[in-house]
């Protein structure tokens, strides 16, 4: 059996099968990825939220806790999809504009293959569902050999773009053809699970299969249906200082951190940083409530469509040769939010 692999900043790891079983057999390769989540925002690094599938992942496999990556959304995705520096491959700011010079061309060169070329050259089917953001933006309207139906990826469902409306994306594509109209009860979390279930369920099962789920949870916006952000409320009425407290606590009971380790000093001593929570007014802490709530709903409906992909698997009878990696592109923002909104009124 191949073990499952979680993640930290993320990066989840797993132990194989017999070397006989390796030889015979090429696993199957589901790499998951999230957006912008914070490294103790799955339970099994500590959290509050309520990630279950993905525990159960790390539970049977490794959790490393050193990660690298870019800092930025775009360059971490041009690295791990090619294994080259970001520069390297013509990713080296963002996907905004091509600047036509080494480096920073806002997409991944030609002349650097992707996993899913290598993999589509070594008898894998290739399939991706989900946010792409290494094309360059002034190329969403029509393919310009950038796209992942173009850069290897058998099949594609998802969003070009590095971020946006849970409910609209723009622009969607199924391989190069653009999807303009969505149902009444679209989410775009939803509908990226649903996209890799189907690859999974029509994949011929005597073929290896190499699978990226990208989703774009828990990237801003921050968009939930409101009854799964209402279940998450209460847990978040303690405020930031006592959950940033019983995380860590968490941690050093799962051996993620050193017993003897204490949390840095607290941000409301240095200028500009963090109130104690006790310090904000009812209308702040309310506010800070309703963004965390739907933040952790949010990754809870990414954890539930992650059980559905593994379901697939194992109902197409491969996840026994399957190995699972889930990761993130980046640690947490606050891009706009809160904190950075408070500051702004504070001052």
């Amino acid at each position: 059996m191949i073990n499952r692999i979680v993640y930290t900043s993320f990066l989840l790891g797993a132990s194989f099968a017999s070397t006989e079983a390796q030889v015979s057999t090429p696993p199957n390769i589901e790499l998951i990825l999230c957006d912008d989540m914070g490294f103790s925002d799955l339970g099994c690094y500590g959290s509050e939220i309520q990630t279950p599938n993905i525990d159960r992942l790390a539970e049977n496999g490794v959790r490393f806790s050193l990660f690298k990556n870019t800092g930025r959304s775009c360059p971490s995705r041009a690295a791990l999809l090619t294994g080259h520096y970001q520069h390297e491959a013509g990713m080296g700011w963002m996907t905004a504009v091509d600047e036509h010079r080494p480096g920073y061309r806002g997409h991944i060169t030609k002349n650097i293959p992707t996993i899913a070329e290598v993999m589509k050259a070594n008898g894998y089917s290739t399939y991706m569902s989900g946010k792409w953001h290494v094309t360059v933006d002034g190329a969403f309207d029509t393919p310009n050999g950038s796209y992942p139906a173009q850069r290897g990826f058998d099949k594609y469902y998802g969003c070009l773009s590095g971020g946006g409306s849970y409910y609209t994306p723009t622009p969607v594509y199924s391989n190069t053809d653009r999807i303009t109209t969505f149902p009444d009860d679209f989410y775009y979390t939803t509908a990226i699970t649903d996209s890799a279930v189907s690859f999974i369920r029509s994949h011929p099962a005597d073929v290896p299969m190499f699978m990226y789920l990208a989703h774009y949870a828990p990237h801003r916006p921050l968009q939930a249906p409101k009854e799964r952000v209402e279940a998450c409320r209460q847990r978040y009425k303690v405020g930031y200082d006592v959950l940033r407290q019983q995380r860590f606590d968490r941690q050093k009971k799962m051996g993620l951190m050193n017993t003897g380790d204490t949390l840095p000093i607290h941000q409301k001593e240095f200028e500009g940083g963090r109130p104690a929570w006790t310090s904000l007014t009812p209308e702040q802490q309310e506010a800070w409530i309703t963004e965390m709530a739907t933040y952790a709903a949010m990754i809870e409906i990414m954890d539930d469509g992650i059980v559905e992909v593994i379901a697939a698997t194992n109902e197409k009878g491969l996840y026994e040769i399957t190995v699972f990696l889930f990761l993130s592109d980046n640690g947490s923002t606050d891009e706009g939010g809160f904190i950075a909104q408070l500051l702004a009124d504070l001052n």
